[in-house]
């Protein structure tokens, strides 16, 4: 039944309805029968929502009935929270499943249907069929103007066809539908949660074979019907099963329905951001480990013998157990910089060692890095195709030279009277100018460049997103105003011709132009660096847009693992993690390899508290993932075999693409996480403080409150509630502050707070008169 309340308001009683009717929308209640996962029958029925209605519907041998209530949302204006509970009340029904859908008529192909970290504009892109790692070879997908191609992965269809799409809660950082009708100027989201009692539900998408019509449905159990996604392919037979019900069993679904303005597709980014929490409710943070001491674990495996330093050729590698470089993407010369900034003396030597290395070895002669080094040759997968001897991918040299530059500006930092080497400030020199060649010969930085002749080779992606930021910082770090104009107009490119369209895409170089969480961040990151050289408040709201785009891959809610996962054993919470792309269905602790810390610097541009919350989120989630001694995380499907201290692996599956018995487990392996990690530490401090404004946000593992506040001071409890000591990063500024930015390197000497295992501490902040 529907909820009686009096108000007469946009949420009134009859308020389902009338936002249906303006949406032209048909809610149905459905009922399914399945052999194994295959569709043997389904009725589907008016959902009713109105009053005193609880019809009953006749399915095979079985009678169900089925009871609406619908609510409105508090502090929510144009949602509704509707449950719908369907009982079995005379029968039995075997291998079954129930859902309820929404039949939007009016619908369009240009109508832009997101579901968080795994469909961005329907996924309606070219696609190809290909094992993994994909690879594009036919000449006619080839070249700077071809559109982007995807692998098979779940998607609405471009071409003529059946047009669906089917996914589980679990493939989604946030489970929800949503769309935005340009055209009509409407926008809708469906939230839900992860599971009922009959495991997790189903997301369906389909639309009619004209198009004109499609209809969105949340099911339990979920079943997807015959076929089901796994790595770069829809057609692996599905091993889904419905439900077996008895007479008296019941299950309820229960969604939040929120209707908005969406003349733009923006806008269905900002509604997500606002209401991407509203079933599950705020972030539940658990202090385990400090950032400080997962930094000096990290940094300890990468100095043991027979782990990430190669003392043949004097570099760091990346991962294990592979025992090569490889630039950028995702970790060469990158997780060198927080062992700079934060590591002892042997992590600085070997640093400098890998320096030496790089400038020696990866150079070409147009300028540009290549991408994986054994010490001898290259031995990039690129360099394995008759036709991409000469290609690299972009991603590679923008994630290299960035870092590099933070870290020549570090070494500078920390003693004025170092001297760059020559080889090394000519080299990163070098790959700044080929990016500026690059720009004025293709007008993009594309995906994949030839570096003999700066020609793009794959191109329409935002796969070189971080190029604007690059040479926004080499603009001054060499005092070189030709780098800020290129930065500036390839920002202004990378909005206009994929932000402002939802789409972001071609970070991964193995997931051709499926969207992706990388290339998003590296966006964000782009434009608050413009902000912060420009001073320009253009980029700032750019920057926002991003913000928006990011927080749809970042899980929002702790995802129930199965029980007998090591990921449910030990407690592990899924807030926080970054999904990878629309390819490799899993998300990560952390952002690949990024800390976030833009999401700070954003922050302090705009004093909007959501970028701080979602930092923390990603933050402090990241140091549960470490395996630890005290604590190993086992290896999968090997329960004998324990993950070594120190280890990070990438894998926080909440996806059967790997098979259901992957799903909260990890594979034997190493990889940029643990960049990702040491970079946390290095870029994010453990506790902000405004004394004027009595602000106290703690990020670390740590309790921290404001118990006095005066006209002259604020004094602040900090606790370590954890069984490790902690030195935690301080960052204190009055409110005023903010508008200053604080560039690269900016937490390398700021204050530390040292903490003994449950040890409280009171600090005291002066206020400025």
């Amino acid at each position: 039944m529907i909820k009686p309340y009096s108000n007469d308001g946009c949420n009134s009683p009859s308020s389902l309805t009338e936002w249906l009717c303006r949406y032209r929308c048909k809610p149905e209640a459905q009922l399914s029968r399945y052999e194994g996962s295959h569709l043997l029958d389904r009725v589907t029925v008016p959902l009713p929502v109105e009053h005193g209605k609880t019809p009953e519907i006749a399915f095979g041998e079985a009678v169900w009935q089925c009871t609406t209530c619908v609510d409105r949302a508090p502090d929510r204006e144009g949602a509704l929270d509707l449950e719908v509970r369907f009982k079995l009340i005379a029968g039995e029904a075997a291998q079954c499943n129930v859902g309820v859908a929404f039949c939007f008529e009016d619908w369009s192909t240009d109508n832009y249907v997101l579901i968080p970290a795994a469909v961005y504009n329907g996924n309606r892109f070219e696609s190809r069929s290909m094992p993994y790692p994909p690879m594009l070879k036919e000449p006619t997908d080839i070249g700077p103007d071809v559109p982007p191609i995807i692998t098979d992965v779940p998607r609405l269809n471009l071409h003529e066809g059946p047009s669906r799409i089917q996914l589980l809660t679990g493939d989604g950082a946030t489970p929800a539908v949503g769309f935005c009708a340009p055209g009509s100027k409407r926008g809708f989201w469906m939230l839900t949660d992860q599971r009922t009692r009959l495991g997790d539900s189903g997301i369906t998408v389909e639309e009619s074979a004209d198009r004109k019509r499609a209809t969105l449905s949340i099911a339990a159990p979920g079943v997807r019907r015959d076929v089901k996604y796994t790595m770069c392919t829809t057609q692996t037979p599905c091993d889904d099963r419905g439900a077996d019900f008895s007479a008296g069993d019941e299950v309820t679904i229960r969604l939040r329905l929120v209707f908005f303005d969406g003349s733009t597709v923006q806008s269905l980014f900002d509604r997500f951001v606002a209401v991407r929490k509203d079933r599950s409710g705020p972030t539940r943070l658990k202090h385990e480990l400090p950032f400080s001491t997962a930094m000096a674990m990290v940094e300890d495996r990468f100095n043991r013998s027979g782990f990430n330093w190669i003392e043949e050729y004097g570099f760091y590698t990346y991962r294990n157990p592979t025992h090569y470089f490889g630039t950028g993407w995702a970790g060469g010369m990158i997780h060198t910089y927080p062992l700079l900034m934060e590591g002892g003396a042997l992590s600085r030597e070997r640093v400098l060692k890998t320096f030496a290395f790089f400038f020696d070895k990866l150079p070409t002669p147009s300028g540009l890095f290549l991408g994986n080094h054994d010490g001898e040759k290259s031995v990039s997968r690129l360099s394995r195709l008759d036709h991409a001897k000469t290609w690299v991918f972009i991603r590679r040299n923008c994630d290299a030279l960035y870092f590099i530059l933070k870290q020549f500006m570090l070494l500078e930092k920390q003693d004025p009277k170092v001297r760059i080497p020559d080889l090394w400030r000519i080299g990163a020199r070098n790959c700044a100018d080929a990016l500026v060649r690059i720009w004025k010969r293709n007008g993009q930085f594309g995906q994949i460049v030839d570096y003999h002749t700066d020609d793009v080779r794959v191109g329409g992606s935002t796969g070189g997103a971080l190029a604007p930021g690059v040479l926004a910082l080499a603009s001054r770090y060499f005092e070189d105003e030709t780098f800020l104009e290129v930065a500036k107009a390839s920002g202004r490119y990378y909005h206009e011709q994929f932000v402002k369209k939802g789409i972001s895409m071609g970070g991964p170089g193995e997931a051709l132009q499926c969207p992706d969480s990388e290339s998003a961040f590296h966006v964000l990151e782009s434009f608050v660096v413009l902000y912060e050289v420009t001073g320009d408040r253009e980029w700032v709201v750019r920057a926002k847009e991003m913000a928006h785009q990011c927080a749809t891959w970042c899980v929002s809610y702790d995802f129930e693992f199965p029980a007998d996962a090591p990921f449910a054993q030990l407690g592990m919470r899924t807030t926080g993690t970054v999904w990878a792309n629309a390819q490799n269905k899993h998300s990560a602790p952390g952002i690949c390899t990024l800390s976030g810390d833009a999401l700070f610097r954003l922050y302090r541009a705009t004093g909007d508290m959501f970028y701080l919350e979602l930092l923390r989120d990603i933050a402090h989630n990241l140091p549960q993932y470490l395996s630890r001694s005290d604590r190993p995380i086992p290896i999968q499907n090997d329960p004998d075999r324990l993950s070594p201290p120190g280890w990070i692996n990438e894998r926080v599956n909440m996806s059967d693409w790997e098979g259901k018995d992957h799903i909260g487990r990890i594979f034997d392996g190493t990889c940029w996480c643990e960049a990702s990690l040491m970079l946390t530490y290095a870029e994010i401090p453990g506790l902000y403080v405004q004394p004027d404004t009595g602000l106290v946000f703690a990020m670390d593992h740590i309790d921290a409150e404001g118990i006095e506040r005066t006209e002259e001071h604020l004094i602040v409890r900090v606790s370590n509630p954890t069984a490790f000591e902690a030195t935690v990063k301080v960052f204190s500024e009055h409110a005023d502050e903010r508008a200053c930015p604080l560039g690269p390197n900016a937490l390398s000497d700021c204050p530390r707070v040292i903490l003994a295992p449950g040890q409280s501490r009171e600090l005291r902040f002066p206020i400025r008169k």
